[in-house]
């Protein structure tokens, strides 16, 4: 049996930053809620995704703008393990 994980992701691009031969783009999705009074409270989460093929790369260089929605998918690959501690 083949298995995978995959990652789908709609929100605004943050910053786009070339590190070696991939491109990064960060890119928040909106969790808010309203609070107590009805007010909508903002609550982004910013994730990074990486590009790796070069005509994708290309492709969003030329047409990809910090403040634009986007829809990013593809698979998921564990890069950082973060310890958090409870204190």
């Amino acid at each position: 049996m083949r298995s995978f994980s995959e990652f789908q992701i709609i929100g605004r691009v943050g910053k786009l930053k070339e590190v070696g031969p991939t491109l990064r783009i960060r890119i928040a999705s909106e969790y808010g809620r309203k609070d107590d009074q009805g007010n909508f409270q903002p609550n982004p989460f910013w994730n990074e995704v990486t590009l790796f093929k070069e005509a994708a790369i290309t492709w969003a260089k030329a047409n990809v703008r910090p403040g634009d929605i986007v829809h990013a998918r593809g698979t998921i690959r564990q890069s950082q393990c973060v310890a958090r501690q409870s204190g």
